[in-house]
């Protein structure tokens, strides 16, 4: 499972991988708009996370995670305040 939540930067979203546990994944990371992103696969004509970019923009900025494979929204981790 490849669970992601983005987080508003600007125009853009930063989207980050989280693991099966929701800890964040090393590295993966990347500054993205509906254009361009900074992933290693950034420089082709589409990438997963421009792909994603969306869906995310929907959820953007809450604990809500983005279940890739299975192309939908899951509740996220509640964070205490």
């Amino acid at each position: 499972m490849s669970l992601y939540n983005a987080k508003s930067a600007g125009h853009n979203l930063r989207i980050t991988k989280f693991d099966a546990d929701l800890n964040p994944e090393p590295n993966a990371t990347y500054l993205t708009s509906p254009t361009e992103c900074t992933c290693p696969a950034g420089n082709r004509a589409t990438c997963r996370h421009r792909k994603m970019y969306h869906h995310l923009q929907e959820i953007a900025d809450t604990s809500s995670m983005w279940d890739y494979e299975r192309g939908i929204v899951v509740p996220g981790p509640e964070i205490e305040t």
